[in-house]
């Protein structure tokens, strides 16, 4: 099933690769909870947490509810929730079910420096604004970290220098 099957899957993980089936991509996530988020779901399974976040991600799509799909991100992320603050991150910065706002996009992947789909994602709001400098040490970041379009970006902020 490719990942715009099920757009929350797209947004709430930031997978980038369209050959992951649903249940990959689900057993991903439970796994990434159980490992890194013990302290956030101590007496809560993996499976509710999953469920639970799902749930926030679908809401944004219905209309009436996305103010309550966005208010759940928001909870998930202030318990430092990485794929909350990714999703959230990731709807300032496109402007999706809330008003564009690179600022506070920015916030949200700063809270992830660890994270290569964040870094990536600094290096192109910066390469967008034309803070080359700012772009290329974020590019450079994820590039470290593996992430695969890293050092295509970088190239193209070297052309786009010139």
């Amino acid at each position: 099933m490719r990942k715009s099957a099920l757009l929350w899957s797209a947004i709430a993980l930031t997978l980038i690769s369209d050959a992951r089936s649903t249940d990959l991509i689900k057993e991903e996530f439970k796994k990434e909870v159980k490992s890194t988020h013990s302290s956030f779901t101590t007496g809560v399974s993996s499976e509710d947490v999953y469920e639970s976040y799902k749930d926030a991600v679908s809401n944004l799509h219905i209309p009436g509810k996305s103010k309550v799909g966005l208010t759940n991100l928001k909870l998930f992320s202030e318990q430092n929730y990485e794929p909350a603050i990714l999703t959230l991150a990731s709807l300032y910065k496109l402007g999706e079910f809330i008003d564009q706002d690179l600022e506070s996009s920015i916030y949200f992947y700063k809270k992830l420096p660890e994270n290569p789909d964040a870094l990536i994602s600094l290096g192109s709001i910066y390469h967008s604004q034309g803070e080359f400098d700012e772009a290329l040490k974020y590019y450079e970041q994820a590039q470290e970290k593996g992430h695969p379009f890293a050092r295509r970006n970088i190239e193209q902020l070297k052309f786009d220098r010139e």
